[in-house]
């Protein structure tokens, strides 16, 4: 999408006497990218996309970096005004965190301790058994707990066992709940299992696809898949659509990284790789119907940066200073 325009924009530059012809072919591109687009985005709803009843006055993106081997969690407002603020709490580094899909919840991991907080302050903090190394929670305030190793799942302390004899437990399996009992699973980067919290029964399912989450009203599903040769080499891929009761699937955007989209539905946070920063990886938002205009969130030539959810409030108890 983006570098599709930046190779425009290099033709028009260097081939001066062609530039309406390759302006106007540029165009009816685009036009027709948008036009199939929500076409197929008509095909799971059946009004117009998005719910602005989760839009919010306020929106900041939770982003992570890797330095040396070691995690480190920050967060941003998402109309790029300020500068990533680094998180922790009690001066222990956070482990893990998740948003609930509207933003308006944030759990994590810290210091043997799972918190979660709203806008109105710290709502839980209890000790967490040190099997469970990543948090997921719902809108409703659903939290769970996962052991990817053994597949076990915590929701709301009732334990759960995801494995069976055909489904097994990975280091790299990661969650996502819903406030309508179901779990996506995503294993291993290969395939995404909805599993039924009340039957343990394995709905429609993703057989190619990874980096899964719920959508903001708990209907659809958006994840990230990508099909390559025998060599590696990428052939395909992008971020998608699918929904749960039709099983219909519409390809949203160019994304293969994990790229959350905002509680209304209009806007994702992702992963862009910029040649003038070293091509480190930066967060930034796009619109979702395939805007090539751009908020550039992260500005570190140093360290790349992978965004993780979005939020409705700025958590200030976990920032140094607040």
């Amino acid at each position: 999408m983006l570098n599709s325009g930046e190779g425009v924009k290099l033709a028009l530059q260097t081939l001066p006497k062609r530039r309406s012809g390759f302006m106007l072919r540029f165009i009816a591109l685009c036009f027709l990218r948008l036009l199939i687009l929500i076409t197929g985005v008509g095909l799971l709803v059946s009004r117009a996309w998005g719910w602005s009843e989760y839009a919010s006055p306020e929106s900041y993106v939770v982003y992570f970096q890797l330095s040396q081997g070691k995690t480190q969690y920050f967060v941003v407002n998402s109309d790029g005004s300020s500068d990533g603020e680094k998180l922790s709490w009690k001066g222990s580094p956070i482990t893990s965190l998740d948003c609930s899909p509207d933003g308006r919840t944030f759990a994590f991991l810290s210091g043997g301790h799972v918190d979660v907080m709203t806008e109105a302050g710290l709502i839980h903090d209890i000790p967490a058994d040190a099997r469970y190394t990543t948090v997921n929670v719902a809108n409703d305030g659903t939290l769970a707990l996962f052991d990817p190793t053994d597949a076990r799942l915590l929701v709301n302390n009732r334990p759960v066992d995801l494995a069976t004899a055909g489904r097994k437990g990975n280091a790299f399996d990661r969650i996502d709940i819903s406030a309508q009992g179901l779990v996506l699973w995503m294993q291993d980067f290969a395939t995404i299992q909805v599993v039924s919290l009340v039957t343990a029964s394995v709905l429609p399912y993703i057989p190619h696809g990874y980096s899964g989450q719920w959508s903001t009203n708990g209907q659809m599903i958006v994840f990230a898949d990508q099909v390559t040769d025998i060599e590696g080499t990428a052939l395909y891929g992008g971020q998608y659509l699918m929904d749960l009761a039709t099983q219909r699937v519409v390809r949203i955007g160019d994304w293969t990284l994990s790229s959350p989209l905002s509680p209304d539905g209009t806007e994702v946070a992702a992963a862009l790789s910029i040649t003038s920063m070293k091509h480190t990886t930066q967060v930034a938002i796009f619109n979702v119907f395939g805007d090539s205009q751009r908020r550039l969130l992260t500005h570190d030539p140093t360290v790349s940066s992978q965004p993780v959810c979005f939020l409705t409030f700025r958590p200030q108890m976990l920032i140094a200073g607040s």
